[in-house]
């Protein structure tokens, strides 16, 4: 450093100013945003904070018809009817390519429906029926992969799970639980 800069690197002074402006997380509130706290705080602690404490949010971009989130709550919802109906592997690998078929068509219809219900705009006839193939097409993907697997019985579908980690009250979202047949349990998570 020159001599004029390492002159005013001496002569330096700190200023704290605290920002007391920031909503606090009292013990036992609850924070939005499940797990997504953590993996929040660990990519970005600014992120967190904006997320988690400020509520900040991106604004919604339009979509025609839904959104790639609600494309994948919709196909948990077929998931969980589909698992709430069947419970077992056992129960799956029973069933006649018939009463699969079914199955998988009652399950989607309901869930489209419940959907329907809230959001009517975008479920045109045609947009019902893109979505009904789209939706049986992943769900019978899935299956192939559910057949291969040992013997399960599903314990739990979208189980809501609340957990106090370091003083904040986190609310989770277990998409599946599976006891295989040694007792563990597994825990699924779909993506999609």
């Amino acid at each position: 450093l020159s001599e004029y800069s390492q002159e005013v690197f001496k002569s330096r002074k700190f200023e704290y100013i605290p920002d007391l402006k920031a909503p606090v997380i009292s013990t036992g509130q609850g924070v939005s945003g499940g797990t997504g706290l953590f993996k929040d705080q660990a990519a970005c602690a600014f992120r967190a904070f904006a997320r988690h404490r400020l509520n900040a949010r991106a604004l919604l971009l339009p979509d025609i018809g839904l959104s790639a989130m609600e494309r994948g709550s919709l196909l948990h919802d077929v998931m969980q009817l589909f698992w709430q109906k069947t419970g077992s592997q056992t129960k799956l690998l029973e069933m006649t390519n018939e009463g699969e078929e079914a199955l998988i068509d009652v399950s989607v219809n309901a869930a489209i429906s419940s959907y329907r219900k809230r959001r009517p705009q975008p479920f045109t006839d045609r947009f019902i029926a893109l979505e009904k193939q789209r939706l049986k097409a992943v769900l019978q993907e899935w299956l192939k992969v559910e057949k291969k697997r040992g013997d399960f019985r599903v314990l739990a579908c979208e189980l809501k799970h609340n957990f106090e980690f370091a003083d904040i009250d986190v609310r989770t979202r277990i998409d599946r639980i599976d006891e295989i047949e040694d007792g563990r349990q597994v825990i699924i998570d779909y993506k999609t």
